[in-house]
Formats: C-alpha cells, sequence, structure tokens
C-alpha cells in the first residue's frame, strides 16, 4: 500500500513500483521475490534489505541525511519531487 503520489512519482524517474500486501512481513517477502532493495508501508516502516530484513527508523533517517548531503539539498526541496495525494 502506498500513496498514488508515490507510484506516480516512481513512474516519472524510472523506478520499479510494486505494492505489496499491507504487513512488513509481506513487504519483505516480495522484495525478496523480487531482488529489491528498498521497500516500505505508508506507516512509515522501510526496509533497507542491504542493511536489515526489518523496518528501522534510525537507519531511515541515516539513509535520508544521506541523500540531502549527497543531492547537496534541503529536505524541503527533495520533498518537492513527489506530490502527496489524498486518498479515497
Amino acid at each position: 500500500m502506498s500513496n498514488l503520489g508515490l507510484t506516480l512519482a516512481c513512474k516519472k524517474y524510472g523506478f520499479k513500483h510494486h505494492a505489496s500486501k499491507v504487513g512488513d512481513r509481506y513487504v519483505l517477502e516480495d522484495m525478496q521475490r523480487m531482488g529489491a532493495v528498498i521497500g516500505g508501508e505508508e506507516s512509515g516502516h522501510i526496509i533497507f534489505l542491504d542493511h536489515h530484513t526489518t523496518g528501522d527508523g534510525i537507519l531511515t533517517a541515516l539513509q535520508l541525511i544521506a541523500a540531502m548531503l549527497k543531492a547537496g539539498k534541503p529536505l524541503s526541496e527533495l520533498a518537492k519531487l513527489m506530490d502527496v495525494l489524498p486518498r479515497s
């Protein structure tokens, strides 16, 4: 499950997007089956399979800071890459 804005942003920037059943267990199973390296849930659980098999808030924060440093942009600027759309 994810916001439609994420689906559209993935398409726009050339990322593959797959929606799993809700639950870290199902996200992880699909990631392993598909060879994905990042997955998550709308609740905020994000799995970086290169580092761990469960969602980890500290790891997510560190990865976000690394992306900001690499891009040389603040989060407010990077957040503009995706429009969060209302859910129906």
